[in-house]
């Protein structure tokens, strides 16, 4: 695999993690019941920061992540998949 095709594969698989951790965010938040204001206010940035973060963008620190999912009341989990042959 040559070089311009492994960078492309890892973005679109990096863009691909960054909405499932979106969407698990945005999960998180409903769960406990949080607005998006109320969950900006927890976390100590604004409003449209966590719009972002649930869109899939801006997600690219696994500290801050793992720091937000803290304060959203949520823990980071890794499990295994019940499909282990699944391509992303």
């Amino acid at each position: 695999m040559q070089k311009e095709e492994k960078q492309e594969r890892e973005q679109t698989v990096a863009f691909g993690i960054y909405r499932e951790m979106g969407r698990a965010l945005m999960e998180l938040r409903q769960h406990n019941g949080l607005s998006i204001e109320e969950a900006a206010e927890r976390a100590g940035l604004e409003p449209s920061k966590i719009e972002g973060y649930e869109r899939g963008k801006h997600l690219s620190s696994v500290v801050r992540l793992a720091l937000l999912v803290e304060d959203l009341g949520g823990r980071i989990e890794f499990r295994p998949t019940d499909n282990p042959g699944l391509q992303r």
